[in-house]
């Protein structure tokens, strides 16, 4: 959800070349995340016991020509539609707070009070003279209203749930995406000078993810300020931008050579039901199950439904 949330699924870590910013080791965190992840009962339930209930997904949600072997671009068209239908979810999540009548109608100000639902009057934000204690505040606000300005009907400046959805994620849309970018970087360019200074810089990417940069120092890696000319203009924003925060096309492709690389047994471009249950664990910590979530609802259903005989 925009260039300030996204991302949460994939942060590529840039390695810093002669330290000018050192960056965390943000694999590390997310496979503490991920251990925090309520499997281990399920891999006992599940795994171990050879049940059916992680074919059953392959079966019946991704193995569309029924020939029992999931080929690559099966694989890949159920990661699209399972990444957008939780996206779908979330915004939905959101939409329900903010139209509670389900009129498929979103006015601006609801929408900004349900992102600055900690502020008593969300309106202060347009004043030009706010103290440095609502700078991120003012920033995000900017955005927000320019993205908002760009997509709104004309008529009455409200959003429907469509529209709405390319302001959410905004990165499965090319022209949205790239107009995202440049209104981001204006906003965080705070002297209006068309660049982002070093200051300016760190203070997007503590916005993107505060364990990104650990240790400032007085200029950019040249892995960020391509020229070395100590900032960025948009053209090295926008690349720097796409490296750490991934697009849907990059994280699938990601997710599918990682079931490649740990489960297609054979190396021959597919996965049969052995290949899938000997590697339960492995699916398990993957989005195609949405880290096991989709077998732990499966399995409680499975569990309620069943009748205690006496």
């Amino acid at each position: 959800m925009k260039f300030l949330l996204f991302l949460s699924y994939v942060l590529i870590v840039l390695e810093p070349i002669k330290a000018d910013i050192e960056y965390t080791n943000t694999e590390n965190l997310q496979k503490e995340e991920l251990s925090e992840k309520p499997v281990l009962d399920l891999e006992n339930k599940l795994c171990n016991s050879k049940t059916e209930d992680l074919w059953k997904i392959f079966e019946t949600k991704i193995d569309t020509n029924n020939d029992s072997v999931i080929s690559v671009n099966e694989l890949e068209n159920y990661l699209w539609k399972k990444i957008k239908d939780l996206h779908y979810e979330e915004m939905m999540m959101q939409v329900k707070r903010i139209d509670p009548q389900s009129t498929n109608k979103i006015k601006f100000e609801s929408y900004l009070k349900d992102i600055f639902d900690y502020l008593d009057d969300v309106k202060i934000l347009e004043n030009e003279n706010l103290s440095d204690e609502y700078k991120e505040m003012k920033q995000l606000y900017k955005i927000e209203k320019e993205m908002w300005i760009h997509l709104a009907n004309s008529t009455d400046q409200t959003l429907d749930y469509e529209t709405f959805y390319k302001i959410i994620f905004p990165e499965e849309f090319p022209e949205i995406e790239s107009f995202n970018e440049v209104v981001t970087f204006k906003a965080y360019d705070s002297d209006n000078d068309s660049y982002l200074s070093v200051q300016e810089f760190l203070d997007y990417s503590k916005d993107v993810d505060e364990s990104i940069v650990n240790i400032v120092k007085n200029k950019f890696t040249k892995q960020i300020d391509l020229n070395s000319d100590n900032k960025l203009d948009l053209d090295e924003f926008k690349i720097w931008n796409k490296q750490v925060i991934s697009s849907l096309g990059q994280i699938i492709n990601d997710e599918k050579n990682y079931l490649i690389n740990c489960c297609d047994e054979d190396k021959s471009g597919s996965w049969i039901r052995s290949e899938i249950e000997n590697n339960c664990e492995s699916f398990m910590n993957s989005l195609i199950t949405n880290y096991s979530m989709d077998l732990k609802e499966n399995f409680k259903t499975k569990k309620s439904n069943t009748k205690v005989e006496l």
